[in-house]
């Protein structure tokens, strides 16, 4: 069973692919795991996180990445 509204927390994230004229050009949400909303939420505002994408979820809002957080790069 999903989560009720508003229960979600997700970060919005650049693609940074090399070369730049490849990348998406928009912000890409990427839903964190239960695990990852405690070690994360709050503390990677404007790093560099590298993200291993498992699945491009449909929601009424849009494109949703899942995955899993590989590393957060301090800048």
């Amino acid at each position: 069973m999903g989560k009720p509204g508003g229960e979600s927390f997700d970060l919005d994230l650049i693609d940074m692919s090399l070369p730049a004229e490849h990348a998406y050009r928009g912000t890409l949400p990427y839903r964190l795991s239960p695990e990852e909303k405690e070690k994360y939420w709050g503390k990677v505002e404007r790093k560099s996180i590298e993200v291993a994408v498992h699945e491009i979820q449909t929601t009424q809002r849009g494109p949703v990445l899942r995955g899993h957080i590989i590393s957060v790069k301090e800048n």
